[in-house]
């Protein structure tokens, strides 16, 4: 007997290149980024500081914001949510997740969660098991 599950279909939002997103050092030291062509200078000496970034500019920091090196903490716009510019960035698989298995929010209660915080994805790290751990960065 077959189901009819309906889904959802997921649009990805057209984000303005002018969105002002924040991102934070996850990293436990000094995280440094220069673009190629010196237009865009990242310089955060420890964890948790933060830089405001247009999305325009996010886009070459995808790599860093696929590991969490760089989280994305908060997007500077009523009209877009942190998993709006991460599905933007096709980086949504681990933004997902700690909205998923961190706050244990629901895909509807994902779309209206505007920021994140890092002291939160830290306690999960250092209160998890080891199992609970890897099955996060999976």
């Amino acid at each position: 007997m077959a189901r009819n599950h309906e889904r959802k279909k997921r649009v990805r939002k057209q984000i303005p290149a002018d969105v002002e997103v924040t991102v934070a050092n996850n990293t436990d030291g000094m995280f440094e980024y220069q673009s190629p062509n010196k237009v865009l200078t990242l310089s955060m000496e420890k964890y948790g500081d933060e830089e405001f970034v247009n999305f325009e500019d996010l886009r070459q920091l995808k790599r860093y914001l696929e590991d969490f090196s760089l989280v994305i903490v908060d997007v500077n716009s009523d009209e877009y949510s942190v998993i709006d510019i991460a599905r933007s960035l096709r980086v949504n698989r681990s933004y997902e997740e700690y909205f998923k298995s961190i706050l244990g929010l629901s895909d509807e209660e994902m779309e209206e969660e505007y920021d994140i915080d890092l002291e939160e994805l830290d306690d999960f790290i250092k209160d998890s098991t080891l199992e609970e751990y890897k099955v996060q960065l999976e």
